[in-house]
């Protein structure tokens, strides 16, 4: 420490001694002192202290290496474009695939809600077994297929068989009854009545002798089988119904039998047998 202190009084001495305007040459380097401070951090050393070969290599540790020319891979503005188109063809081919799966999903479904709503509908649908159906079209007197339905005017339905059968019985007890009774009167008065060109006092004269024949011998009454409601019109074929006992004979693999007809013989004015245009006329004279 006492150099110290020498070397400093040493350099006030000679600042404060006034600057030398003699010729002679600068001191030299090695016989400057240059003063430093004992609580100067060595940390402040200036950089300009380095070596120069030093400092050199941390230059080149901060520098990135350059890789190789072969290893760069040069990317141009028509290759960006390339590859935006591929992007976007490719995009719209995905869009493309996912619309149709949803088109075929849409389809799928609706098809399956169809068949699901028809499920339903047959299962809530009223069904009649064949054997009710057969019940249905089966007559009441003789419990065989109605063929040829007939309806009365009160709204049974019974096979022709079966009615021609219960109005011949009904007529055949009327003639027993009243042998007088000759329905070919009243018939042939009546189909002379409603010819042309009869002159009004004929036509008087007939209405009378009619109204005299019913009065004296009366036609039967017919009735109903079921109800025994009076029968006052012909009957009415149900063609509908006739259908529908085909369609059930036919799904029973069953066939038509011939078709029967016994209806009453009218007779003429003279007794001579006249065939009945209809089944019914033998019964229901036409008036």
């Amino acid at each position: 420490m006492p150099a110290a202190r020498s070397s400093r009084l040493t350099s006030r001495q000679l600042s404060a001694a006034p600057y030398s305007t003699s010729k002679h040459a600068p001191p030299d380097d090695a016989d400057i002192i240059i003063l430093s401070s004992d609580d100067e951090s060595s940390s402040h050393t200036p950089k300009n202290s380095l070596p120069k070969r030093h400092r050199s290599i941390t230059k080149q540790k901060g520098k990135a290496v350059i890789p190789p020319s072969a290893d760069i891979l040069e990317i141009s503005s028509s290759d960006e474009a390339l590859a935006k188109t591929c992007r976007a063809s490719m995009s719209r081919d995905s869009i493309s695939s996912l619309r149709a799966q949803l088109k075929k999903a849409h389809d799928e479904i609706a098809r399956l809600k169809a068949e699901s709503q028809k499920k339903q509908a047959q299962q809530t649908r009223p069904s009649i077994s064949l054997s009710e159906l057969e019940e249905l079209v089966t007559c009441e007197i003789c419990t065989l297929k109605m063929w040829t339905p007939y309806t009365l005017p009160c709204g049974h339905t019974f096979c022709q068989p079966c009615l021609t059968d219960w109005f011949n019985t009904t007529l055949a007890q009327h003639i027993t009854n009243n042998p007088h009774y000759n329905p070919a009167v009243v018939a042939a008065l009546r189909a002379t009545l409603n010819g042309p060109n009869v002159p009004a006092g004929l036509r008087r004269t007939y209405e009378a002798q009619i109204a005299l024949l019913e009065h004296q011998h009366p036609p039967p009454s017919y009735t109903c089988p079921t109800c025994r409601t009076v029968c006052r019109t012909k009957p009415v074929e149900v063609y509908t119904l006739k259908s529908v006992v085909r369609n059930v004979a036919d799904a029973l693999s069953e066939t038509s039998p011939q078709k029967r007809t016994s209806t009453p013989a009218a007779r003429t004015r003279s007794g001579a047998v006249r065939a009945p245009e209809g089944p019914w006329d033998g019964f229901f004279p036409r008036g």
